[in-house]
């Protein structure tokens, strides 16, 4: 009986012709055999009616992005915070009060939340957070637009910040509003310009303790400025307050009241911070900072004492010059072993070196999963 040979080379093919499903190893697809190869040579025809046709491949063009389809913002949830804080949402100056009792540049015990939302691509963010005092009154509530789409970033801030005051001659409540609007662009990695335009309005309400501050009207002040600044920074982070590099901002400030009379603002400074690694995370770290008030109004700077200070001290031995016109007040800080208000004025010039040791993480040479143990440090002046 005899036999079609194209039959034959039909069933051989059927039965040794590779399979080019993506889910088989390399070695299994026809482009990855060796040359030369028998079945190489079968599989490059496919039998049909009797007659053996060349397949030949598609080509494939992997340049060709497929189809396109458009892109949606579309916003979901990145950050969810609640927690026990002691900080300010926004580091603005406080009016001025007159001295006589401790600044706190930060909030005292309050509860912090915080909602982020951003979208896919990162491009835009929407950061609400709100900050409940212990007695409920004086909260604090921000809301941060970001457009980080294009080359320039774009901020967009709203704040609302209330501070107690209590003096020998008065009790009072100051309320800020704040809306700023920021443009930051980078003139390289580490290196970048921004400008902040700034509507304030500071609303100072007397709580009616005595007859006399029951007939004081509440005190409106209006303000508008313009922030400029250079911000260089290289450092990077060993550890929560452990950084090595060097940083360094010149800013320049312009307050106007908007106000029937005239007044106005400028400051002027500067801060540089250089942080050397003496071994492993033993941290050599200097700063030098300047800044000076000029204008019918002035900032003045307590200097003494240091950043977050609980149970701070105030040197009230210490004259104020009230003839200065103070509108606003700051911390010049830091000062170890000293009060706040060792030394008052509008302009300050200091420096300051210490050694950073986080005790236990140098100890082991390693991160400890017990975050207090983590960032535990002594600062040696």
């Amino acid at each position: 009986m005899s036999r079609n040979p194209l039959r034959a080379a039909e069933s051989v093919l059927s039965v040794y012709e590779p399979d080019l499903s993506p889910g088989l190893p390399l070695y299994d697809r026809r482009e990855d055999m060796p040359a030369g190869d028998s079945l190489q040579d079968l599989s490059a025809f496919r039998s049909g009616n009797d007659t053996l046709t060349p397949y030949i491949d598609e080509p494939v063009d992997y340049f060709n992005p497929g189809k396109k389809r458009n892109y949606y913002v579309e916003f979901s949830i990145n950050e969810l915070v609640t927690q026990i804080d002691f900080n300010s949402l926004n580091y603005s100056y406080q009016q001025f009060t007159g001295g006589g009792a401790p600044i706190y540049l930060n909030a005292g015990f309050n509860v912090f939340t915080q909602v982020g939302v951003t979208d896919l691509l990162e491009d835009y963010r929407i950061i609400g957070g709100v900050k409940l005092g212990s007695d409920l009154t004086n909260n604090e509530y921000i809301i941060n637009y970001s457009d980080l789409s294009g080359r320039v970033d774009k901020e967009l801030i709203l704040h609302r910040k209330a501070d107690d005051i209590y003096q020998s001659a008065y009790y009072a409540t100051i309320r800020n509003h704040e809306l700023l609007y920021k443009l930051s662009y980078p003139l390289n990695r580490v290196l970048y310009v921004a400008a902040t335009g700034i509507l304030r309005n500071d609303k100072t309400v007397y709580l009616a303790t005595d007859p006399f501050n029951l007939s004081q009207q509440d005190l409106n002040r209006n303000w508008a400025g313009l922030k400029t600044e250079l911000v260089f920074d290289n450092s990077f982070n060993l550890s929560d307050n452990i950084p090595v590099g060097t940083r360094f901002k010149v800013f320049g400030e312009y307050f106007q009241l908007v106000d029937k009379d005239f007044h106005n603002l400028y400051v002027v400074g500067m801060d540089y911070r250089r942080y050397d690694r003496i071994h492993r995370t033993l941290i050599w770290a200097n700063r030098f900072s300047a800044s000076t008030s000029l204008g019918t109004d002035r900032l003045i700077y307590y200097m003494g004492g240091v950043d977050n200070w609980i149970g701070a001290r105030f040197d009230s031995n210490t004259p104020i010059d009230y003839d200065m016109n103070y509108a606003y007040q700051t911390l010049a800080t830091n000062m170890h072993g000293f009060d706040q208000n060792i030394r008052n004025g509008n302009s300050f010039m200091l420096f300051n070196s210490e050694i950073r040791w986080p005790v236990f993480q140098y100890l082991f040479n390693r991160p400890l999963n017990a975050e207090f143990l983590n960032n535990f440090q002594l600062e040696i002046i």
